[in-house]
């Protein structure tokens, strides 16, 4: 059995130490094919560099989820594009990124006008900007001229 223990970026590391099968030889980061065909797996995938704190790599993700994906019965289903712009817009945020979050925010807005993300996104997105000591920006996308 694997000795269990944690690498400094938080990610469990027992895998890392196994030996490398010929299936399991690509690494975690490169992106297998599944995870780019299915918009739940990218969707999980893009959630985990937001844990891990890749916020760049997870908007990137959210984003394809976003792009790729929009016309699948299973994203619309489970409201996946609107969740992935909303996390897109989260992420953005903290890698203080203004731009990607306000582009996110206002695809929200414009998609999904009567959707469940566009408060919270339009609230996220002010305080967001309010923190990095721009309250006019935060003015300014809350209340466009």
């Amino acid at each position: 059995m694997a000795k269990r223990c944690w690498t400094k970026d938080g990610a469990y590391g027992a895998r890392e130490r196994l030996p490398k099968a010929r299936t399991h030889s690509a690494p975690l980061s490169s992106g297998c094919r599944i995870l780019k065909s299915r918009p739940k797996a990218r969707f999980k995938w893009a959630d985990t560099q937001f844990a891990a704190k890749d916020f760049a790599s997870a908007v990137t993700n959210y984003n394809s989820i976003a792009e790729k994906y929009a016309s699948l019965p299973e994203a619309k289903e489970h409201h996946f594009i609107e969740r992935a712009l909303y996390q897109s817009a989260r992420a953005a945020l903290n890698e203080q990124d203004s731009i990607a979050a306000a582009s996110a925010l206002k695809n929200i807005l414009a998609w999904y006008p009567d959707g469940f993300a566009g408060p919270s996104a339009l609230l996220l997105a002010g305080q967001g900007l309010t923190e990095q000591k721009d309250p006019a920006g935060a003015r300014k996308l809350i209340f466009p001229v």
